[in-house]
């Protein structure tokens, strides 16, 4: 079954947060399949959907380094399978909810 590769990220609310991130994606070749974001509180959450295939480890790696560190910001990867007759939205948002509680400042 296909696994879908979500980065959760949170961070202090300010200018040029989905730059950084774009720019990121650009630099690792990523193509990006589904970004949402909002801020609340100053704090910024971003949930995007990444390709496939890609190295795991080799991104957790870069990502920590090259963008998280430089926003100072937390992320997570997770994979979600979409199951026959499941809400696969309302599976993703559940775990980004339970992700932006963990961070909110």
């Amino acid at each position: 079954m296909k696994k879908f590769p979500f980065l959760f990220f949170s961070c202090r609310d300010r200018p040029g947060i989905i730059a950084e991130i774009s720019e990121f994606l650009f630099s690792e070749n990523l193509k990006i399949s589904n970004f949402d974001h909002f801020s609340e509180q100053k704090n910024f959450f971003a949930k995007i959907e990444l390709p496939h295939k890609f190295c795991r480890e080799k991104f957790r790696k870069n990502f920590a380094r090259n963008c998280a560190q430089k926003l100072r910001g937390k992320f997570e990867i997770n994979f979600f399978e979409k199951k026959e007759n499941e809400n696969f939205a309302f599976k993703i948002n559940f775990f980004f909810q339970k992700f932006q509680e963990k961070f909110k400042n």
